[in-house]
């Protein structure tokens, strides 16, 4: 299986986005199977000069790859280099899903756009989404997720995208900083003729739900 969803993604692609720095899937081949979350993020962070290895290259490995970035690799920000883990967003991810009682190592992970950029505005938006989403797809038809959890859900991000791309209205949405304009976000929608709930947290780089006990409570009454 692990081989034909290579073979197909090489085939989908352009090679713009192949021949770029960038990653499609950040956990651990294990996890390309049925499950009942998907990890969407909006794009590989970091500097493309610094980060040769490409989307192609990511595909090539993926058969053997074990990792999952969030928890096994050293990140860098604009503040210098992390421990193991120790990202902000690392950090912050396995907090949610701690939260509601889930592995991170267990669940399939990636991002809405494969290319990498130190920010958002680094990559074509919706272009480059649109041009990704035909493997995200693929993923969706095996993993067949109940919930998608996004982080980042601004105007470009991958809860606006999904948002739009399936007509959904969103259902709910909560202050999740206190002091803030950040909200949380949800909507319900069908996804290959299954039914899918979106959950929109802001961008986990700047955003944690620690000892924000009402985010806590309305992320465990969606996701139970």
């Amino acid at each position: 299986m692990i081989k034909k969803f290579i073979q197909k993604a090489i085939k989908i692609l352009p090679d713009e986005i192949l021949n770029g720095s960038g990653s499609v899937i950040y956990s651990s081949k294990e996890t390309l199977r049925p499950g009942k979350y998907y990890i969407l993020g909006f794009n590989p962070g970091g500097n493309a000069e610094d980060n040769k290895s490409t989307v192609l290259n990511s595909l090539n490995d993926f058969s053997a790859r074990k990792k999952n970035a969030y928890l096994d690799e050293r990140w860098k920000s604009n503040s210098g280099e992390y421990e193991i883990g120790e990202h902000p967003l690392q950090r912050h991810l396995v907090e949610v899903m701690k939260t509601i009682g889930q592995d991170l190592r267990d669940v399939c992970a990636s991002n809405l756009i494969f290319l990498r950029s130190p920010g958002h505005y680094g990559v074509k938006y919706p272009a480059s989404a649109k041009d990704c989403w035909g493997i995200h797809e693929m993923i969706l038809e095996i993993v067949q997720p109940r919930i998608i959890l996004a982080f980042g859900n601004g105007p470009r991000s991958p809860y606006n995208f999904l948002l739009h791309k399936y007509n959904a209205y969103e259902s709910t949405s909560i202050d999740c900083k206190p002091g803030s304009k950040w909200k949380c976000r949800f909507f319900k929608t069908k996804i290959q003729d299954r039914e899918a709930s979106v959950i929109g947290l802001p961008h986990l780089s700047r955003y944690s739900i620690k000892n924000k006990d009402m985010v806590v409570k309305w992320i465990k009454g969606l996701t139970t």
